[in-house]
């Protein structure tokens, strides 16, 4: 699911379920299904919520995944007391945001 962050009102939307591409083309404002005004309602599909809580919540996401490697090498979960100090978890956290956060 590609996601992007709605101009009008800041919440995480689904780039399959609006008028997206479109807008890319045409250069306009990359608005949510709700705030298109030629759809005018959100589509239900997942809980419309502000885009950094999403975001925060695919980086918690991804930290379960066990590929999510540590910054001393070993593969596993990148949490305080688990091989590392609070300081590694940041950087690793910084890793896992670099990777899925869009440019």
């Amino acid at each position: 699911m590609s996601l992007f962050k709605c101009r009008k009102c800041g919440c995480a939307e689904d780039t399959a379920l609006c008028h997206y591409w479109s807008a890319r083309l045409q250069e306009t404002a990359l608005v949510c299904s709700a705030c298109d005004p030629k759809i005018a309602k959100w589509h239900g599909e997942f809980p419309r919520e502000p885009f950094e809580l999403h975001h925060e919540r695919e980086i918690e996401r991804f930290l379960e995944f066990s590929w999510a490697q540590h910054p001393n090498g070993d593969f596993g979960r990148c949490e305080p007391g688990v091989g590392h100090d609070r300081m590694a978890t940041a950087r690793c956290r910084s890793l896992v945001q670099r990777t899925i956060t869009p440019s």
